[in-house]
């Protein structure tokens, strides 16, 4: 049964901590209902990592809308269908869509596994483009609706012992360009956010301890700023199609 509620509704991958879950509670505030999606429920919580799935959303009922968990783990291909399906069981529809889940195997290049590229290509790359072909047809149906794919300065830059998160990254970038050019006039939004700095998190905490990436202090965004940059683009049609860095997101004011 769908809800009642005429609230806009975003989905989130990869929500159960971090820039997801800032991500998950910024919209909330701002007046959507919600859908988080991650691996870490409280059956298999991450080892290493706070927060569950059902913490976030107890947090988002708090602040009064609508929330919906939907474990998924994304490395397995049929995990798109479930949280569409679950998506529109309970909402009927999704007005943006946050591709934020991400997948870093660290490893050398010449002793990484075909399996952790197949996972890589599939978390980072298949999911998000699997899940916006679910949702925007509704989207374009309705002449409204937004895709954020969230990047990484790893699309330009090289970081060993990550050889498959830089690729996936940079094929995140041209898969933002491809939807855009085949939506194009649709009303539909679509853009990917490149992260150029720190951004202080559980995930980058551990990812600094296993020496991937850059060792400098976290940069001047934090995770709440980063959330709000998010929103803002859902309401910037003429940006639709770029891949935007958090610099340049600073200068066009969306973190004021």
């Amino acid at each position: 049964m769908t809800s009642d509620t005429r609230r806009p509704v975003t989905v989130i991958t990869g929500a159960a901590r971090g820039l997801g879950r800032a991500a998950a509670l910024h919209f909330a505030r701002a007046g959507y209902d919600v859908v988080v999606t991650a691996r870490s429920a409280r059956a298999n919580a991450h080892p290493s990592l706070p927060g569950t799935l059902e913490d976030v959303v107890q947090e988002l009922e708090q602040i009064g809308v609508a929330a919906l968990a939907v474990p998924a783990d994304l490395s397995d291909s049929a995990s798109t269908d479930k949280i569409y399906q679950a998506t529109m069981d309970k909402f009927g529809r999704c007005d943006v869509l946050i591709n934020n889940a991400a997948y870093s195997p660290v490893q050398p290049l010449l002793e990484m596994p075909a399996s952790k590229w197949r996972a890589a290509l599939t978390v980072n790359v298949w999911a998000p483009a699997a899940l916006a072909r679910l949702f925007l047809p509704d989207m374009v149906e309705r002449r409204a609706g937004v895709v954020i794919n969230v990047g990484s300065v790893a699309s330009v830059a090289s970081v060993p012992r990550a050889a498959p998160y830089c690729v996936s990254k940079a094929a995140l970038e041209r898969l933002t360009e491809v939807i855009d050019d085949e939506i194009a006039g649709s009303g539909v939004i679509t853009a990917c956010v490149r992260i150029d700095e720190r951004i202080s998190s559980e995930s980058d905490s551990l990812m600094q301890s296993l020496g991937v990436g850059a060792t400098s202090e976290p940069g001047q965004t934090s995770p709440e700023q980063y959330a709000r940059a998010l929103e803002w683009l859902t309401t910037q049609p003429g940006l639709s199609g770029r891949t935007l860095t958090l610099a340049e997101l600073w200068d066009l004011g969306a973190m004021a």
